[in-house]
């Protein structure tokens, strides 16, 4: 019997996206052949033995137009695949997917690792809004399996859109082993993620101006880089917030062992936010950085357990800072850094992985039973 071809559909830099790295890896250590279409942003090939990456250029990069195009280029792909399962990440590449899968009667996965409509960037456009959520529902029509981050979104979607989500978490496979005190580390707080609305990055830098033995850095890009920046300049804080662009995973967890605080800090304006899930969440765990997340459902649910850092209610100023000077007690310090190992070994990529090949292997089962 020839491996089972599951085509992956995105429109993120697969150099970057650390969940696909990690399902793509673990599709291949499970002898299924692995193609991803994914978006031509940085012109850097991902290196996996075995992964065909085909990256897509668009003459439109904004708008709906870019949306079209997109995936207008993607179904064009597929229709010229022999394809067993079509894997469609987010809502933005889910009409090529569902269109390919009734065309070429495969099996579609579709894998939410957002609530898309529900974004920042398009909450307040109604129509754009309505037909996002029109597309979604057609794709999760058409779906035979689908996925998501969390398990509060998890059943926000299914209640949405009346099929069953499962969660699979975006966990990092490395477990810190230092020992470094508070005195250890130098005044260093860290993000890493995205450079865009609703993630506290303003507000953060706004802090800045009080916290003068503080550095603060941040690993990524965004559409908010630009208007960052300038907001650095003006408040003259150029020494102490330091952009350093995308990085690798690998750089990613070489970079952040500088840190002493991460912050995944997010408005509630959003139910994307509010109910998300963020990869950095993990990668603090795993490096054993303690951090300020928000009291949102998924993060509530964590430290419930594990006191990996400290829960603040809003983006006020005074609540940030109150939290960083929280975690400049020594005791406490060293107390969330061994709640993060604990934590880390309860939230393994092996546990997860193991979930999606379970859920991926009865796709398998039935495409051989057609």
């Amino acid at each position: 019997m020839n491996p089972l071809k599951i085509c992956i559909l995105t429109t993120s830099d697969l150099f970057y996206d650390q969940r696909m790295l990690r399902i793509i890896q673990s599709l291949i250590d499970a002898n299924f052949t692995v193609i991803c279409y994914s978006l031509n942003k940085s012109n850097k090939q991902v290196k996996i033995n075995n992964l065909k990456n085909s990256q897509i250029s668009t003459l439109f990069k904004s708008s709906w137009l870019f949306y079209a195009e997109y995936n207008f280029k993607l179904l064009v792909n597929l229709l010229f695949q022999k394809v067993d399962i079509i894997y469609s990440v987010d809502a933005d590449t889910l009409l090529a997917g569902s269109i390919a899968k009734k065309l070429k009667f495969s099996k579609l996965i579709y894998d939410a690792h957002e609530f898309f409509e529900e974004s920042p960037e398009i909450i307040n456009k109604l129509f754009i809004k309505k037909v996002w959520s029109k597309i979604t529902q057609f794709g999760v029509n058409s779906a035979d399996l689908c996925l998501t981050v969390g398990s509060f979104l998890a059943q926000i979607l299914s209640n949405k859109f009346g099929k069953k989500f499962h969660t699979i978490r975006n966990i990092s496979s490395i477990t810190f082993n230092d020992t470094k005190t508070l005195e250890d580390q130098a005044k260093v707080i860290w993000y890493q993620g995205v450079l865009n609305i609703g993630r506290g990055l303003e507000q953060m830098i706004e802090c800045m101006i009080d916290l003068k033995e503080y550095i603060f850095i941040l690993a990524g890009d965004g559409d908010i880089s630009d208007k960052l920046k300038l907001q650095v300049n003006q408040a003259q804080l150029q020494e102490r917030v330091i952009f350093l662009g995308k990085l690798s995973p690998q750089e990613l967890q070489k970079q952040n062992q500088k840190a002493r605080i991460g912050i995944n800090l997010l408005s509630s304006n959003s139910k994307n936010y509010y109910y998300s899930l963020a990869n950095r969440t993990f990668d603090f765990i795993h490096s054993g950085i303690p951090a300020i997340h928000m009291n949102f459902p998924e993060y509530s649910a964590i430290f419930q357990e594990f006191e990996i850092g400290v829960m603040i209610e809003n983006l006020e100023k005074t609540e940030i800072i109150a939290a960083i000077e929280k975690l400049n007690d020594a005791k406490f310090y060293t107390h969330c850094k061994a709640q993060c190992l604990l934590a880390s070994h309860k939230y393994t990529w092996n546990i997860e992985s193991s979930k999606l090949m379970k859920l991926i292997n009865m796709l398998f089962k039935e495409k051989h039973n057609l």
